[in-house]
């Protein structure tokens, strides 16, 4: 769980300091903003799931790791979803 966490918190990084504008390569100027709130947005809540997942390392209750794996894979698949629509 703590490799995890750590690859939570790299592209919590990567989302939140602006280095994912490069995922968008045709973007319109009024675009930008939105791009802008959408990628802050999945990186807060990456932050949020990397510091819970700290908290799972030292805790062994094996519902809550695969709650906490289902909301992770579900909260990927609507990252991956927005960004397709964005890049389109």
């Amino acid at each position: 769980m703590s490799v995890f966490a750590l690859i939570l918190f790299a592209m919590a990084f990567f989302l939140l300091s602006g280095k994912a504008s490069v995922l968008i390569i045709n973007e319109h100027e009024n675009q930008h903003q939105m791009n802008q709130k959408f990628f802050k947005f999945y990186g807060y809540l990456l932050l949020f799931f990397g510091i819970f997942a700290c908290f799972l390392v030292f805790n062994h209750i094996q519902w809550l790791w695969l709650t906490f794996l289902g909301a992770t894979s579900f909260i990927m698949v609507f990252f991956v979803i927005g960004l397709n629509r964005r890049i389109n």
